[in-house]
């Protein structure tokens, strides 16, 4: 069960993936998302806005994560 976690942990928040995540994030959403404002559209902003939200939950998440899988081998 512990192998199956760190592939999982490996594969989810590993570092490049984890990266591009981020750069999707500042980039590409964050300029969605200012169009969205700029044009008005509320409901297309909230939608926007809840992703952002999530992928930022999801980085959050594996840096906790591999904090303490790292501290476990540590």
């Amino acid at each position: 069960m512990l192998t199956l976690a760190l592939l999982a942990t490996a594969l989810l928040f590993g570092g490049m993936v984890l990266h591009s995540f981020g750069f999707a994030a500042r980039e590409v959403l964050m300029l969605v998302i200012n169009y969205a404002t700029d044009a008005g559209a509320k409901v297309r902003f909230k939608r926007l806005r809840g992703l952002s939200v999530a992928l930022v939950h999801i980085g959050l998440a594996g840096a906790v994560l591999a904090r303490f899988v790292g501290g476990a081998f540590a």
